[in-house]
């Protein structure tokens, strides 16, 4: 059997996960403890992609998030820096200034992106 991999550009699950990013940027452009922006944007976007999969969100590495993600659509290099941020925070323990200017650009680029695709 060969599998084929399906991109879904105009998938609703992209526009919710733009929307999920546009609100944490806003959370952090705002002053918003970015650890706790981090972890429940993260688990905002599980869940879409949950509903989607009708995958459970407890069963996902942040790996397999990254792949869903590109699978729905939005650039992949701010879904990998996404990721990054979120194994961080979650793994390393990290709360910094800069890793709050690296997620607002973060979830910015993905929003950006898919404007002008």
């Amino acid at each position: 059997m060969r599998w084929k991999r399906r991109r879904h550009v105009l998938d609703p699950t992209a526009d919710e996960i733009l929307e999920i990013a546009a609100d944490a940027a806003r959370e952090i452009r705002d002053g918003a403890d970015v650890v706790g922006v981090v972890q429940r944007c993260y688990a905002r976007m599980l869940r879409a992609l949950s509903d989607r999969s009708g995958v459970n969100p407890r069963f996902r590495t942040p790996r397999e998030f990254a792949f869903a993600m590109r699978e729905v659509g939005p650039h992949s290099k701010s879904v990998d820096a996404l990721t990054e941020m979120f194994e961080l925070v979650r793994y390393g323990g990290r709360s910094d200034e800069g890793l709050a200017a690296k997620a607002r650009g973060c979830l910015t680029s993905l929003r950006l992106h898919h404007e002008t695709s």
